[in-house]
């Protein structure tokens, strides 16, 4: 016997509150050793703190995605450093593409002046 109208507005009804509850979900990046001093906003903050990334790194390349993450989802900026001589570019080559795929792309030192474009970004120096 097919479904009355009562039992069908009733699907309906819970396919509503079903999306609204999705819609009211928000990513919530997990919890990583790059911590709130890792990342600058787009403000006039002068003192700006980088995590190393040199091969010695004490972090997994999973909290990198996590700050990564982080950084897309609040339009903030990651900062990290490595020293040339002890730095693995080939480490680093599939998260630069994850990183330009979440739409965090990288800036220069000279480009955070500029607080006109906040956008999500990745100052990642090499010396």
């Amino acid at each position: 016997m097919p479904p009355g109208p009562r039992e069908g507005f009733k699907h309906w009804l819970a396919a509503i509150a079903t999306l609204l509850a999705l819609v009211g979900c928000k990513h919530h990046p997990r919890k990583t050793v790059f911590t709130d001093r890792y990342f600058s906003h787009w403000d006039d903050r002068r003192v700006l703190c980088s995590m190393g990334a040199d091969k010695t790194h004490h972090w997994s390349l999973d909290d990198l995605r996590a700050a990564i993450d982080r950084a897309a989802a609040e339009h903030s900026v990651l900062h990290t450093y490595g020293h040339a001589p002890t730095f693995d570019l080939d480490e680093y080559l599939p998260l630069f593409m994850y990183a330009h795929l979440r739409g965090v792309e990288f800036v220069t030192y000279a480009e955070l002046v500029d607080h006109s474009h906040p956008r999500a970004g990745w100052a990642f120096s090499i010396d």
